[in-house]
């Protein structure tokens, strides 16, 4: 007969900090191919650009795709910043030599 597992505080962290770390390297990968999209759509416009001659439409319309996916994937990360799915990096901007024990 085996014993029942005992989830004890520090497996419970774990586990959450295991989770956390699945959300933050799926927002990563969404972030990077949305990314990989705009582009992707910058290149398709300049293949038009130079097939066409720049007397059709498709630049513009391939252009405008890019501008509107950019603009989406900047209100994706404010509002996953606002969410607490996202944090900052902390390069320490603005912040004086003292406050960081850093010398030079």
């Amino acid at each position: 007969m085996t014993k029942p597992v005992i989830y004890n505080d520090a497996h419970k962290t774990v586990m959450i900090r295991l989770r956390s770390l699945r959300k933050a390297m799926i927002t990563k990968t969404m972030i990077v191919f949305v990314l990989i999209l705009i582009i992707a759509s910058l290149g398709l416009a300049l293949r038009y650009l130079f097939k066409d001659g720049g007397g059709s439409q498709r630049t513009v319309k391939a252009l405008t795709l890019r501008i509107g996916i950019s603009i989406a994937l900047f209100f994706l990360l404010l509002l996953g910043y606002q969410a607490g799915i996202l944090h900052p990096h902390g390069l320490n901007v603005g912040v004086n030599k003292a406050q960081t024990g850093s010398q030079r």
